[in-house]
C-alpha cells in the first residue's frame, strides 16, 4: 500500500456524508469540533481505532483526541508505525495508508489536515484488514477536509471579531477620555464592557493612595457601590488574587496552577460558571484591575479572553492619564465654589473657607498625651535570714544605699543564752563518756559520741546566726519599702521581707497609654518626657515594649509602654511622675482634632 493514491476512489455515497459532517462547522470549539468528528467517523465506518494529531506548546505532532476499543492493544512497534504515518502524512501533504508496524492484521489510513497553526495536523483511522478500506478513505479524506474548513472558519471569525474588538476599543478609548474622574469613567467602562462581551457582570477596581491595595469603584448594573457589602468585598478579594498571582486568571481554568478561591465565591454569589481577573497597567504600575463574571462558554472563549488581554494596557493607560490630571478633592470643592460665587463678600468667604481646609487637610504628627511614672529596672528583696527579733534598722524608704551597707541588725541575747546552754550541755555529754570509758561501756561511748555530734551541730548553727545577724544590701541603689523604725523589737519570721532595693543606674518610664491609642504606639516609637519634680529637663527616648494586658489606673483602663533611660548623676527616683508625648503616625489636623469626638459620638448613636 502507497500514499497519495490509495484514496483516489470516491465514495458513492459521498452526498450523503457531506450532509453530517456539515455539522462539523457549526462546532463552538475546537474539542467540540473533534468530539463531533470522531462521532460521526465512528457511525459511518466503524473504524477500529480514531486518533487525531495535533501541536504541543513546542510545535510538535503528538497525539490529542483519541478513541479505542477495550480489546485493541498496540504493541511499541504498531505505535511508532502510527506516529510514523501520520507525520508522513503531514510532511507530505496527503493521504498515507500504512500497515501498523509488525501487525500486519491492522491498517492505518492518515490525513493531514490544516489547523489554527501554520503547520498541519494528522487525522489517523485504524482499521482491520477485513474492513472496507475504501470506504475508510473517503471518511478520513472527507473528516479532515471539513476539520480544515471549520479551523478556517474559525480564523475568518477571529479574524472579524478582532476588527470588531479594535473598533470596539478605539470607542471605548474615546469614552473614557471625555471623563475628568475615574470613577465616572470605570462606571461607562464596566456598562460598556459587559455589553460588548455579553457576559453577566464587570467590576472595576482602582489602586489606592498606598499603592497596595485595590478599591471597587465600579459595579456594572450598580448605580452606586457600597464597599460594605459582601459581593463587593469578595470582587476585591478577587482582584487582590490577580494582584499576587501578577498574571490573568480565570476560574476554574486556571484553578490548579494559582490559587482562586476569592474567585470561585464570586462565581458562587453570582451563579456563574466562570470568573476572568487582569491588571490594569499604566506602563509598568498597576492602576487597577477587572472582573468579568460570566457563563462557561466566556471562560473559554479565546477571542473574548484575548480582547480582555489586549484592551488592558490602552485602558491602564487611558485610568493613569485620568488619575494624573484628576483634580484633587480640594480643587473640586474649590471649582465648585467659584463657579456659585455671586459677591466679593461671598468670594472671601469661598477663599476663607478653602484655606481652613487646606490647613485642616495638612497631615502632623499625631501626639498621643499620657501620664508617666519612674520605676527601678529591677527589685532586689532583702528577707529575714531566720527567726529573731528585730533590734534596730540603719534605713528608712528613700535612702541610696550602697552594696553590702548594713541595712538592719537582729538581737544576739536569745541566740547566745541558747549557746551558753549548748555548751553546757555538752560539757555534760563530755563527762558522761569520760565514764562510760572509765566503765568500759561501750553502747554508753556510742551514745554520748551520738549526743555530742548532735550538740556540736547546733552549736555551729547557733554560731553561724550570730555572726550573720546584721542584714546588708546586696547592691548599690535605693530603699523603695522596708520603714522598720517603728517595728524594732518585734519577732521576724524566716524570709520575711524587711526591705526591696531598686538600682539607680537606670530607670523604667512605665507609660499609661489610653486604650483607645494604643493602637498607634509600637516599640521603637520616639517618646518625649517631663517630669513634674524636674520641670526644666527633658528625657527622650524610645519605647520598649507595650505590656499586652490593660491595666486599671486611676479608674482608666490603659496599657503600660515601657521605656529605659540613664539617670546620669543619680537624680532620678522611683515614683517620680510626669507628663510623655509619643510621637504617633501623620494624619489629617482634622483627624487629630475631632476623631475623638466623632468616636465618642458614634458610641453614643450605638448605644
Amino acid at each position: 500500500m502507497g500514499p497519495c493514491g490509495a484514496g483516489d476512489a470516491v465514495w458513492p455515497a459521498l452526498a450523503g456524508l457531506h450532509g453530517k459532517f456539515q455539522l462539523l462547522i457549526q462546532a463552538a470549539s475546537a474539542q467540540d469540533s473533534l468530539a463531533a468528528l470522531i462521532e460521526r467517523i465512528s457511525a459511518l465506518a466503524d473504524p477500529a481505532a480514531v486518533v487525531y494529531y495535533g501541536r504541543d506548546a513546542q510545535g510538535r505532532l503528538v497525539p490529542g483526541a483519541e478513541a479505542w476499543p477495550p480489546g485493541l492493544k498496540l504493541d511499541r512497534a504498531a505505535r511508532r508505525g502510527l506516529d510514523e504515518t501520520a507525520a508522513a502524512a503531514v510532511q507530505n501533504a496527503c493521504l498515507e495508508v500504512r500497515h501498523a508496524g509488525n501487525q500486519q492484521e491492522l491498517v492505518v489510513v492518515a490525513a493531514s489536515v490544516w489547523g489554527a497553526e501554520s503547520r498541519p495536523d494528522a487525522l489517523c483511522l485504524v482499521a482491520t484488514s477485513a474492513q472496507s478500506l475504501q470506504q475508510l478513505v473517503a471518511v478520513a479524506q472527507l473528516g479532515a477536509a471539513y476539520l480544515s474548513v471549520w479551523h478556517s472558519h474559525q480564523r475568518s471569525r477571529l479574524a472579524e471579531w478582532e476588527a470588531h474588538n479594535a473598533a470596539a476599543l478605539v470607542e471605548l478609548i474615546t469614552r473614557l477620555e471625555a471623563y475628568d474622574r475615574i470613577e465616572a469613567a470605570a462606571y461607562q467602562l464596566a456598562g460598556a464592557l459587559e455589553e460588548h462581551l455579553c457576559c453577566r457582570r464587570v467590576a472595576v477596581g482602582r489602586v489606592d493612595r498606598s499603592g497596595k491595595r485595590l478599591r471597587v469603584v465600579a459595579v456594572s448594573g450598580a448605580a452606586e457601590v457600597d464597599r460594605r457589602t459582601e459581593q463587593v468585598r469578595e470582587l476585591e478579594n478577587a482582584m487582590h488574587e490577580c494582584l499576587a498571582a501578577d498574571r490573568l486568571i480565570r476560574w476554574p481554568a486556571d484553578a490548579q496552577r494559582t490559587p482562586a478561591r476569592a474567585h470561585k465565591l464570586v462565581a458562587q454569589r453570582e451563579g456563574a460558571q466562570s470568573v476572568v481577573s487582569g491588571l490594569l497597567r499604566d506602563g509598568q504600575t498597576v492602576v487597577g484591575a477587572w472582573v468579568f463574571v460570566g457563563d462557561e462558554q466566556f471562560g473559554n472563549d479565546p477571542a473574548r479572553v484575548g480582547f480582555i488581554e489586549a484592551a488592558a494596557p490602552h485602558v491602564g493607560a487611558c485610568l493613569g492619564l485620568l488619575k494624573r490630571h484628576q483634580p484633587s478633592r480640594l480643587g473640586r470643592i474649590a471649582r465648585h465654589l467659584w463657579a456659585k460665587r455671586k459677591s466679593p463678600l461671598a468670594s472671601l468667604a469661598a477663599v476663607a473657607c478653602l484655606l481652613v481646609a487646606v490647613v485642616l487637610a495638612l497631615p502632623f504628627p499625631y501626639r498621643i498625651r499620657c501620664h508617666a511614672q519612674l520605676a527601678p529596672v529591677q527589685r532586689r528583696f532583702v528577707a529575714a535570714p531566720f527567726d529573731g527579733l528585730l533590734e534596730k534598722t540603719f534605713v528608712l524608704p528613700g535612702d541610696v544605699v550602697r552594696a553590702d551597707q548594713l541595712l538592719a541588725r537582729m538581737e544576739d541575747r536569745q541566740l547566745r543564752w541558747e549557746l551558753a546552754g549548748l555548751m553546757a550541755e555538752r560539757n555534760r555529754v563530755a563527762a558522761k563518756k569520760r565514764v562510760a570509758v572509765a566503765r568500759q561501756d561501750a553502747a554508753g561511748i556510742r551514745q554520748a559520741d551520738l549526743e555530742a555530734q548532735r550538740l556540736d551541730n547546733d552549736i555551729r548553727l547557733l554560731q553561724y546566726r550570730i555572726d550573720h545577724l546584721e542584714i546588708r544590701s546586696p547592691i548599690d541603689g535605693v530603699v523603695l519599702t522596708g520603714d522598720l523604725e517603728k517595728a524594732e523589737g518585734a519577732p521576724l519570721k524566716t524570709g520575711q521581707t524587711l526591705f526591696e532595693i531598686g538600682p539607680l543606674g537606670q530607670m523604667v518610664v512605665e507609660i499609661a497609654v489610653p486604650e483607645e491609642d494604643v493602637q498607634y504606639v509600637y516599640p521603637g516609637m520616639e517618646v518625649t518626657m517631663r517630669l513634674d519634680a524636674l520641670p526644666g529637663r527633658v528625657v527622650q527616648g524610645r519605647v520598649r515594649r507595650v505590656h499586652p494586658r490593660a491595666e486599671v489606673v486611676d479608674g482608666q483602663n490603659v496599657f503600660i509602654a515601657e521605656m529605659v533611660i540613664g539617670n546620669e548623676g543619680q537624680l532620678l527616683r522611683p515614683g517620680m511622675s510626669g507628663r510623655a508625648k509619643l510621637a504617633g503616625p501623620r494624619r489629617p489636623l482634622a483627624w487629630i482634632l475631632f476623631h475623638k469626638p466623632w468616636n465618642y459620638l458614634l458610641q453614643i448613636c450605638r448605644g
